[in-house]
């Protein structure tokens, strides 16, 4: 039975849907969870692997790890890792053809379609890299198509906005932020103006405000651990940034976390409230709140006039993030959030199928 396949590969994490039948079903492609991080190790030889054990080699030797993969489109310039000079569009490459194979894996064959998802914002030379990178990744029947429009795809699957409608797009995710406002016609999703973001804001940002907090509890203690330079220091280090990344996650929930740290020659455990976290990044998500209005000026869109704004990427959970956009947009305004970080793949499947 043939099958279509949404893949969104994330700044943070990459998540693969396929559809068949008109039926969506999530793809696991690491052991754990459907969505993997988005992250490369490269071995001694040059040679790479992916996803999950990537991060996991990478706890041990932090210089191998390369993260953010996508942020790294459009630049022009290689990457050397552990001596060995690797060129971005081949790293994007090599990695959507390992989660295409795992895909091809799981379902026993290769997609007769996919559609591969990418910011709104993202300017002509990243989305001719991330193009050349798809046809070096070995995939005969491709699209692209920008993120907005593929999590407003999703969502009308979930929820009757009424034709003409006008939702709006807060996509905030692990590297990027993207903010469109878009309607329903006879012909489909159509954008009501062009989509506005930042590019090099999302989540990587709020692990580095969470990781700021642990800098300052730990001082002196944490300085002398980064002076000395050593192997065990490095892990310690990498793993301290883990425990931060879980901690921010947990925040969504939760009103306070406690972050164990394990360094050579310091261990304890820290505690970091949530208005202490939101205390740093508020600003960043006021910028946000901004282009999002900027994005519906533009589309000649009043905030109050919205059927919806539908909430994407995983940084779109934290609270600051609901508390803020509902003062822009009215208590009247539904907040969507459904599937957050699975959104944009479950609407690139569905677009897959329909072309």
């Amino acid at each position: 039975m043939g099958y279509v396949l949404g893949l969104d590969v994330g700044t943070s994490f990459t998540a693969a849907v396929v559809r068949s039948d008109g039926a969506s079903r999530s793809i696991t492609l690491g052991n754990r969870s459907g969505a993997v991080p988005t992250a490369a190790y490269v071995r001694e030889d040059g040679s790479l692997f992916f996803g999950e054990e990537a991060v996991l080699a990478g706890r041990s030797q932090p210089s191998r790890l390369v993260l953010d993969l996508k942020r790294r489109l459009g630049s022009g310039k290689p990457l050397t890792v552990a001596g060995h000079r690797v060129e971005p569009i081949d790293l994007v490459a090599e990695f959507v053809a390992w989660a295409v194979g795992r895909v091809t894996e799981r379902e026993g064959g290769e997609p007769t379609r996919a559609v591969l998802t990418h910011p709104a914002t993202w300017g002509s030379m990243r989305r001719a890299d991330f193009a050349k990178a798809t046809e070096k990744a070995g995939l005969a029947e491709v699209s692209l198509a920008i993120e907005p429009v593929a999590a407003a795809i999703f969502h009308s699957t979930e929820h009757t906005f009424g034709d003409g409608a006008p939702i709006a797009v807060y996509d905030l995710g692990g590297g990027t932020f993207d903010a469109a406002a878009l309607r329903w016609s006879p012909f489909g999703i159509e954008l009501c103006g062009p989509p506005q973001g930042i590019d090099q804001l999302g989540g990587l940002e709020f692990d580095e405000a969470l990781a700021t907090i642990v800098r300052r509890h730990l001082g002196n203690e944490l300085a002398e651990v980064q002076a000395s330079g050593t192997q065990s220091a490095d892990i310690a280090l990498a793993n301290m940034a883990n425990e931060c990344v879980q901690a921010k996650e947990a925040l969504s929930s939760e009103s306070e976390v406690d972050i164990p740290v394990l360094l050579p020659g310091v261990s304890r455990v820290l505690r970091v409230r949530r208005d202490e976290f939101e205390l740093l990044i508020r600003p960043s998500i006021e910028d946000t709140v901004q282009v999002l209005r900027q994005a519906l000026d533009v589309a000649r869109v009043r905030p109050g006039d919205l059927a919806a704004v539908l909430l994407v990427g995983g940084a779109s959970r934290t609270p600051l993030v609901i508390r803020l956009v509902t003062e822009l947009v009215g208590a009247d305004v539904p907040i969507l959030r459904a599937e957050p970080k699975l959104a944009v793949a479950k609407g690139a499947a569905i677009l897959a199928e329909s072309m």
